[in-house]
């Protein structure tokens, strides 16, 4: 069984970075939104320095959004 968190959008990059390294020994398959979903970049430091998969995007629904995603973030 694979277990996944939801952080709802209410962590920052250094909290999900931590939590990462807390949980990653139990193998969780991702963390769900950690950051709010607007903040790219965030997302994309996750990526490359979280031991545990990212989920995210889901609340990102505007076309700002999109046009964010157009220009590779």
């Amino acid at each position: 069984m694979k277990v996944m968190l939801d952080a709802w959008s209410s962590w920052d990059v250094p909290y999900t970075l931590r939590m990462a390294k807390l949980m990653e020994e139990y193998d969780p398959h991702w963390f769900e939104e950690p950051v709010l979903s607007d903040l790219p970049k965030s997302y994309a430091r996750l990526r490359r320095e979280s031991p545990v998969k990212i989920s995210g995007g889901e609340h990102e629904f505007t076309r700002w959004g999109a046009k964010l995603s157009l220009n590779g973030y």
